[in-house]
């Protein structure tokens, strides 16, 4: 007992104890952060693992270190051995450092234990994610049939209630990934994995399946499939009733009999449809210019085969009314994207993509009661379907039910969990809602998934200038994104979304604006209303009126062009155009026409409850320096959408000198 009394002594008196004591305790906090945060950032289990196993070598090293080293006033010194002479020790003190002791052991075990042994994150059984099916064809150009033949598989496994399906952006994203199937399920969250082949060769088609459970790589089921391409339907309801069996999912008759559909009986047909879907999808990635324009010529071709081919109508629909968003801007436009939605409702009228078609059409005319009407039908056909969840949410956010949107987004996120716009959109709605961490996750999180992509990065940045005023924090964003994007097309990324970041960050990107023309924003002729008045506010701040006339005169003619030639009530006109027909107005002193754009703004925001509209319209009452006007709007935009005023925009500085200004933003 003496040596045991001599041996918990010295280990006191090396302060062992008390760094044993400091490092459980900051072992326990790295693992509740890591409880939180691993999840939520799709790390796999393998790295729990290896923090797991490096704390604990940490351990060790630490206590070594404290046995034989001491921080004193000269530095850290080795720790000197005791001389021969001993004091005893008290038997409290002995009590003392047994309880020590005990509480540091305590502490590791315990925090080791609840994480280490914790139980994995709950993963719904029967649950799947359908990976890209490989082509193996001889043409490498049948890319796009092996996709197809994997999103329909997809659709239909999704048309099964009792079954949780992965989303396509997320699942595409693992074509030709040479990771674990293991790693794959835990980063999708799913128990089941459907992999397999493609291969087609004159009118035969070759599709091997097989269903493998992610934990243990196990396969449940497998088939290999040589028929006519005139069955690739049979083979794609087959597919999908054998994984429920084996999945052990409830098939009601109704669900059967959707899943038992077929599309279309024409094969030439299907073909012009996935070539279709191949544009409409890269439009939705990466917003490839005339993809839709694309995808229109090809879903016409295959309606010319077959008349009868709803499917092919509901995703004409959704692709007219994308050229109608972007480019077209027409009456004439948005009345193709209604005729097809209703002809694809007349042909199946129990396609959700059908009524999700229907919903877009009244979302882009703003008639969001009939659009949640049309989105809500989608989801009695197909519960799970994420686009539809999506499409709910951002009807929710236009109108600033944050709340409902938050509910809606989330929901399409669990299905789609690597989908980077969705972790945008739940970044803006928690900026909306004033949160900022969760706010900042899910824009670091958009920006990992898609580094190319500009809007996460412009999110983040709008973040910390709206909620902190923080321009150095918003400046390193866009610098981390020009390195990933380019800066040029960060710059002309910049002017396409409206300009606040180029007027916050003063003269920094002049030079990049300069080299900018009307050739780098392709056919986007929004982003030519907005490079010219980018430019004249830029040289109207330096003094160089001229130029800056000039510039907003441009715009204005192309503006002004645009109004005679559509007829009110499109939505785009009433507000992009009058928005920038504001601005151009006031930039040009024309004060009477600006203020009766605003209005128009105003009237616009009544209707649809779009706070960018208000927004826009105490904006040009600002450059106008009408305060009163001014700040009537601001008060109802600062009471319901705090996170769209950027104080730091000198579009403000007209009325930031009136103490309202600051009083309000408090």
């Amino acid at each position: 007992m003496r040596k045991l009394a001599a041996f918990l002594s010295e280990l006191k008196r090396r302060r062992v104890f008390r760094v044993a004591v400091v490092y459980a305790g900051v072992t326990f906090i790295i693992f509740q952060v890591a409880d939180f945060a691993f999840p939520a950032l799709h790390v796999p289990d393998w790295f729990s693992g290896a923090v797991v196993v490096l704390l604990a070598l940490g351990f060790l090293v630490a206590v070594g270190l404290a046995w034989a080293f001491d921080i004193t006033e000269k530095g850290v010194v080795r720790t000197a051995a005791k001389g021969p002479e001993r004091t005893k020790a008290p038997r409290r003190v002995l009590i003392g450092n047994k309880t020590l002791a005990i509480v540091a052991a305590v502490a590791v075990v315990v925090a080791v234990w609840s994480w280490w042994g914790r139980p994995a994150a709950s993963v719904p059984g029967k649950s799947i994610a359908v990976l890209p099916f490989a082509n193996l064809s001889d043409s490498k150009e049948d890319e796009y049939f092996s996709d197809g033949i994997t999103e329909d598989i997809m659709a239909h496994l999704a048309k099964i209630s009792d079954l949780t399906v992965i989303g396509r952006t997320s699942v595409m994203q693992y074509k030709g990934t040479t990771k674990r199937l293991r790693d794959i399920g835990e980063e999708l969250g799913v128990a089941t994995l459907l992999e397999g082949s493609v291969r087609r060769a004159g009118g035969k088609v070759r599709i091997v399946s097989q269903l493998i459970d992610a934990s243990t790589e196990k396969h449940l089921w497998a088939e290999t499939y040589d028929r006519d391409l005139t069955d690739i339907f049979a083979i794609q309801s087959d597919v999908a009733q054998r994984i429920a069996v084996a999945l052990k999912a409830t098939l009601t008759l109704e669900e059967k009999q959707r899943v038992e559909d077929r599309h279309t009986d024409n094969p030439k047909a299907y073909d012009y449809y996935l070539r279709g879907n191949e544009y409409l999808n890269r439009w939705n990635l990466d917003w490839l210019e005339m993809a839709p324009q694309k995808a229109i010529q090809l879903y016409e071709k295959a309606i010319q085969l077959d008349s009868q081919f709803a499917l092919a109508y509901a995703r004409m629909s959704i692709a007219h009314g994308l050229v109608y968003e972007n480019w077209s801007w027409s009456e004439g436009r948005i009345k193709m994207a209604r005729d097809a939605a209703e002809a694809a409702i007349m042909l199946a009228p129990d396609l959700p993509e059908s009524h999700l078609a229907m919903g877009q059409y009244y979302f882009q005319r703003w008639e969001y009661g009939d659009a949640l009407e049309a989105f809500f039908k989608a989801l009695q056909y197909q519960p799970s379907h994420s686009d539809v969840l999506q499409a709910i949410a951002e009807v929710y956010f236009r109108q600033g039910n944050y709340e409902r949107a938050r509910e809606y987004f989330i929901k399409a996120y669990e299905i789609d969990p690597r989908f980077p716009t969705l972790a945008y959109n739940l970044g803006n709605v928690a900026a909306r809602q004033g949160n900022v961490a969760d706010a900042e996750r899910f824009f670091d999180y958009a920006i990992s998934l898609a580094p190319n992509l500009h809007r996460p990065y412009a999110g983040k940045a709008d973040l910390y200038l709206a909620w902190e005023g923080d321009i150095d924090k918003a400046r390193q964003v866009m610098k981390d994104a020009e390195k990933e994007i380019g800066p040029l097309a960060l710059v002309a990324h910049m002017v396409s979304t409206g300009g606040h970041h180029l007027r916050v960050f003063g003269d920094e990107y002049q030079k990049k604006l300069d080299r900018l023309s009307l050739k780098s924003f392709g056919s986007d002729s929004v982003s030519f209303f907005s490079y010219y008045f980018a430019k004249g506010w830029y040289y109207q701040q330096k003094n160089q009126a001229a130029r800056a006339q000039a510039l907003y005169d441009s715009a204005r003619v192309l503006l002004e062009e645009r109004v005679r030639r559509e007829p009110e009530g499109s939505f785009l006109v009433d507000s992009i155009t009058h928005w920038f027909l504001a601005w151009v107005y006031a930039g040009l002193g024309r004060r009477e026409e600006a203020e009766k754009e605003a209005e128009v703004l105003m009237q616009v925001f009544r209707r649809s409850n779009d706070y960018y509209q208000l927004l826009r319209s105490a904006q040009t009452y600002a450059m106008l320096g009408n305060r009163d006007a001014a700040f009537r709007q601001l008060a109802l935009l600062a009471s319901e959408a705090r996170a769209m005023i950027i104080t730091v925009d000198p579009i403000w500085d007209p009325i930031r000198d009136d103490p309202r200004f600051a009083a309000l933003l408090k």
